[in-house]
């Protein structure tokens, strides 16, 4: 019986639904890849006219969960902070890269002046795969730079997990209590949540 909690996915066990299923995600993505260009495109052609008409409002994103408390960023020399750790691709450690990158972005204040020069500064810390990408990004999707809130979201659609619901069932299925409840209690929270 599937979890009322958890919806349930399709099992590699089932060759054709599995690559049904992989294939509609991989085709999700681009369309959203595709729509986040539209609209960078859309903006660049606004400014670059000079237009004053001003688009549709959209719905504001969700803000993410403060993970660290806002710093006051003043006039002249930037704080010093450890700098992100560089991302090699992997899928797990995409949120806590991104908190980071974000981080970083703010304590730099008025050093990364521009919506491009964040996300230059983002592929600083980029290795392998994610770097690979990021060329294919500046080459073939060059007005993508000029959004860095899109810019992020088109690199978390590319790199984040993209079956949490199968990799947190597969989690939730591991998790047994060897210790307090209040310990298992808090890692079955981090299955949900981490």
């Amino acid at each position: 019986m599937p979890s009322p909690i958890m919806p349930s996915t399709p099992q590699p066990s089932n060759d054709a639904s599995f690559i049904e299923s992989v294939t509609n995600k991989f085709n999700s993505l681009d369309n959203n890849f595709s729509q986040l260009f539209d609209e960078v495109q859309k903006l660049s052609s606004l400014m670059t006219r000079g237009s004053t008409v001003v688009p549709p409002p959209q719905p504001p994103a969700p803000a993410p969960a403060p993970t660290s408390v806002p710093v006051a960023v003043t006039a002249g020399k930037p704080p010093s902070f450890e700098k992100p750790d560089r991302f090699k691709g992997k899928s797990s450690e995409v949120e806590t890269f991104v908190d980071a990158i974000q981080d970083a972005v703010e304590l730099q204040g008025n050093s990364l002046t521009t919506e491009r020069s964040k996300c230059i500064y983002m592929s600083t810390f980029l290795e392998n795969s994610p770097k690979q990408w990021y060329r294919g990004i500046k080459k073939s999707h060059p007005l993508l730079l000029e959004s860095f809130p899109l810019f992020i979201k088109a690199f978390i659609d590319h790199f984040g997990d993209s079956n949490l619901a199968y990799n947190a069932t597969g989690k939730l299925e591991k998790l047994t209590q060897t210790g307090s409840a209040a310990a298992y209690a808090a890692r079955r929270h981090w299955v949900f949540d981490g």
